[in-house]
């Protein structure tokens, strides 16, 4: 409530990653039907790569080179 969508993406990556994010673009819009829900995919470069780690809102939080991505975990 009370902000717009930028600020809302930087505030979720904070809360999830402890991450603070500088927005290049909007990247993607997905509506998702099922769920009744509109996303708003964003192109950010991360500011601080060194001191993220798990949020009020996560259990665990990594950063990984793709080929490196745990799928099956």
């Amino acid at each position: 409530m009370g902000e717009g969508v930028e600020v809302g993406a930087r505030r979720e990556a904070r809360e999830e990653a402890l991450a603070e994010l500088e927005i290049d673009r909007l990247l993607a819009v997905y509506s998702i039907l099922r769920i009744s829900q509109v996303q708003l995919i964003y192109r950010a470069r991360l500011l601080n790569p060194h001191s993220i780690g798990a949020g009020p809102e996560s259990e665990e939080v990594g950063l990984f080179a793709y080929k490196d991505i745990p799928w099956t975990e």
